[in-house]
């Protein structure tokens, strides 16, 4: 492999696996302090929310911007991962991460740091709009978490998705071709054989 390639596929793996970092511990970093965020008062929670918005901001969707940017451009240069089934089924969950980041995590971080923003001002009736959102933003994490692994777990792994090559069954027909090529290659050594002999003076 030339120099220029091998360091462009090592520099595309370790960003590739930088951008997986940052997405796993924007994750956890978002749900631990969703769960200290419990019990605080309005204006502690609408705090923490803050902070919890600029993790998503900031960490969750610029690595996963770096995991999937990385991930094409490695699909692309290195040709035996075209037809690796396991590149394409990562990349399918890869997107499907990106779908469940902006709709099912950070759409609703953004939401509840406006709503816990307003609570705090005094608007106590947002309380069960804002659990009903918390809710479906634990839910994104929760299914972000497990798509990562998931992809993690390819990369690692790479399992083999082949065909099965088509059984070959020793039909009655599959050899007359050959056996009828080696009938006629004896008839005609036999042929010449027996025109050598003929032709020798008693």
């Amino acid at each position: 492999m030339p120099t220029f390639a091998r360091h462009r596929k090592l520099f595309l793996k370790f960003a590739h696996e930088v951008g997986s970092v940052g997405i796993m511990g924007a994750l956890l970093a978002q749900l631990l302090l969703a769960q200290r965020a419990e019990g605080l008062s309005p204006p502690e929670f609408a705090l923490m929310r803050e902070q919890i918005q600029v993790i998503s901001d900031w960490i969750l969707v610029p690595s996963l911007g770096l995991v999937l940017f990385t991930g094409l451009l490695a699909l692309g240069f290195h040709p035996p991962f075209h037809n690796a089934g396991w590149a394409w089924i990562k990349l399918a969950t890869t997107i499907l991460v990106l779908e469940a980041t902006l709709v099912a995590v950070n759409g609703p971080a953004q939401k509840a740091t406006a709503l816990s923003a307003r609570l705090a001002a005094g608007e106590a009736s947002l309380e069960p709009e804002l659990a009903e959102v918390l809710r479906h933003e634990q839910g994104g994490i929760y299914m972000m978490l497990f798509l990562s692994v998931l992809n993690i777990a390819l990369a690692v792994w790479r399992p083999r998705f082949r065909r099965r090559p088509a059984c070959r069954h020793p039909a009655a027909g599959a050899f007359r071709p050959r056996s009828l090529r080696a009938r006629a290659s004896r008839g005609i050594r036999a042929s010449a054989t027996s025109g050598r002999g003929g032709g020798r003076p008693a």
